[in-house]
């Protein structure tokens, strides 16, 4: 999960941190060996969110790199959307 380097708020960072833990979570099953954090970075799109979003991060959740995720892309995809969902239900409950 990502947010924007030098535009980061507050906000951006708890909604961040609470995506991150969820699919810690869900998506690796608590697995601190994977869990690589929440950094920042200067994407375009973060940058161009920042002035008129409510909080703004970043997500790369899945990534196919050898023929094998294929496989288990459909399973990954649904924990990864369960564990969002709830990242954000959280921040939005948790204000």
């Amino acid at each position: 999960v990502f947010v924007h380097s030098g535009l980061a708020s507050q906000a951006d960072n708890r909604l961040a941190f609470r995506i991150q833990d969820r699919l810690v979570d869900e998506v690796w099953g608590g697995g601190v060996a994977f869990d690589r954090g929440v950094k920042s970075a200067n994407f375009g799109v973060l940058r161009g969110a920042a002035p008129q979003a409510e909080a703004a991060v970043l997500i790369e959740s899945f990534f196919i790199d050898v023929p094998q995720s294929v496989e288990t892309f459909e399973v990954w995809r649904r924990r990864s959307v369960r564990a969002i969902a709830d990242g954000v239900s959280l921040y939005w409950l948790h204000r």
